[in-house]
């Protein structure tokens, strides 16, 4: 089986299931190397991070890239993106192409040899317009994650951020007019949910509500307005026919080349989305003789497993690209959050050169502001008081980059990160951790690590956890027995600096 590295970011069904969606059609017919850029890049910094992926890429002899950024990411230098895509096969995927196509998807799309549009498919003729090769998929979800066959007791749902666009004016003059909706997600008062539970909403839906609008992404780019006149044709369709509600949806660009629309019903209007609403509650059969044809066509059109067939490019030469004052201006802004971060941790070097790159690109006065008005929100500055008296008192700083840190709930798919690392590496587990959980994280096969590999976690469950690490040959440490540390404080790397001091593991 051919080897692929997948540069991408963890995240949990909760956060997004779409990149587990993606992660599991790419491995159904590639060896995967999994990386977190995000979290590599805040441990090894710019330098760092180029080094390590250039080092993997020719140990392992990889020779196909696929790229999963988070929407509107600008982390990575689209030069060293390009360096590593010669003689590589490289894949890319963009989500949310209607807010970030114009100031940085289509610059590192140039690095592609083929591009999976999950989005409205008038993209694709706009990469073609720039001589980029892109395959229009859609969504695609994990079929098995969805159908449930639950009883349908709900009479209309809603699962989404509420406070988004006129939604909340909608769901209200859904429930003046006497329909039962039940709303899930943030602004509502059921407030957010998991994925399982979301799973279960849909299955227990007749059905279930999709709005169109996009809005600005605050974290990572800087929007334009002009964008609020397009209607996003959203992945969520796809869970809800998979689920087996029947889609009441917003109109939107694509729809009816997405799904058959005879399946599935649209409005564009309050008293439209009311009437609808009437009409299906009372037409039991038609209702559910169409949510079935839908998902029998999400089921065969957007599972994650019709990725596996696009994968079959060959390298082509990446002579030329182009970087113009939009995109370093948004590269050049996005370098002050690592710089904060590093700052944060006192890994002043790595805060340098961010600080270094902000001023090669160019240092835009008013975006900055903005940016780091937005971060500074985010800080908890008594964390970073006590973290750099306790780096300059102790000097215990140096030489502990070589330490990779990971915290219980990004386990999952870090282990799968361990077959590529060389370093010594540290699993902070904390005290919330529970044995069904430790079992649904831990069990991998690890034949092939070779990293010295430590698991740091509260004695109370020192059984479980030496009972399990034994059978891999991993080794788990008391921390208590070595340095005088207080429950609430495990959880902080400088502490696990402390642990290591004490073992006398050298890095």
């Amino acid at each position: 089986m051919r080897k692929i590295l997948v540069i991408s970011r963890y995240h949990r069904d909760d956060d997004n299931p779409i990149y587990n969606s993606f992660l599991k059609g790419i491995s159904l017919v590639r060896k995967v190397f999994f990386i977190d850029y995000f979290n590599e890049y805040s441990i090894r910094g710019k330098t760092g991070f180029e080094i390590y992926i250039k080092k993997l890429l020719q140990k392992e002899n990889i020779e196909e890239i696929f790229f999963m950024f988070v929407s509107g990411d600008a982390t990575l230098d689209i030069s060293f993106i390009c360096e590593i895509s010669q003689n590589r096969v490289v894949y890319m995927v963009f989500w949310d192409l209607e807010q970030h196509f114009e100031i940085i998807d289509r610059y590192y799309a140039q690095c592609a040899d083929l591009v999976f549009l999950p989005s409205n498919k008038e993209y694709k003729e706009m990469f073609k317009l720039y001589g980029i090769d892109a395959v229009w998929t859609f969504s695609l979800f994990d079929k098995e994650k969805y159908a449930l066959n639950m009883n349908r007791d709900i009479d209309v749902s809603f699962i989404g951020d509420l406070n988004k666009g006129n939604r909340k004016e909608y769901i209200e003059y859904l429930k003046q007019n006497g329909i039962n909706v039940e709303v899930y997600g943030a602004g509502s008062k059921n407030g957010k949910i998991s994925f399982k539970k979301m799973v279960e909403i849909l299955n227990r839906s007749k059905i279930s509500l999709n709005f169109s609008d996009i809005f600005e992404n605050s974290v990572y780019s800087f929007y334009k307005k002009i964008n609020n006149r397009i209607k996003q044709t959203k992945g969520r369709i796809i869970e809800i026919c998979m689920s087996g509600a029947f889609l009441l949806t917003e109109k939107s660009n694509s729809l009816n080349e997405v799904l058959d629309i005879s399946n599935i019903d649209t409005f564009s209007s309050k008293k439209e989305l009311l009437e609808k609403i009437e009409y299906y509650l009372n037409n039991d059969k038609e209702r559910e003789t169409k949510a079935k044809k839908a998902q029998n066509e999400v089921i065969t059109k957007y599972d994650s497993s019709n990725l596996a067939k696009y994968l079959n490019k060959k390298p082509t030469k990446k002579e030329y690209y182009y970087v113009d004052k939009e995109f370093k201006k948004i590269y050049g802004t996005f370098r002050w959050f690592y710089f904060l971060e590093f700052l944060k941790r006192y890994k002043l070097e790595q805060a340098r050169k961010e600080l270094a790159e902000v001023l090669k690109n160019g240092v835009y006065l008013k975006e900055a502001i903005i940016y780091l008005e937005r971060y500074l929100r985010t800080i908890n500055f008594f964390e970073i008081f006590d973290f750099w008296k306790y780096a300059l008192i102790k000097n215990k700083m140096k030489n502990l980059d070589n330490i990779v840190i990971y915290p219980s709930g990004w386990i999952s798919y870090h282990f799968i990160k361990i077959f590529q690392l060389n370093d010594k590496v540290a699993f902070l587990v904390d005290d919330n951790i529970k044995y069904k959980k430790f079992q649904e994280f831990y069990i991998r096969d690890f034949s092939d690590i070779t990293s010295e590999i430590v698991v740091i976690g509260n004695p109370k469950f020192a059984e479980i956890l030496e009972e399990r690490l034994k059978s891999y040959n991993l080794k788990y440490i008391n921390p208590f027995k070595f340095a005088k540390i207080d429950i609430d404080r495990i959880k902080r790397e400088i502490d696990v600096y402390d642990i290591f001091a004490k073992l006398k593991i050298t890095v």
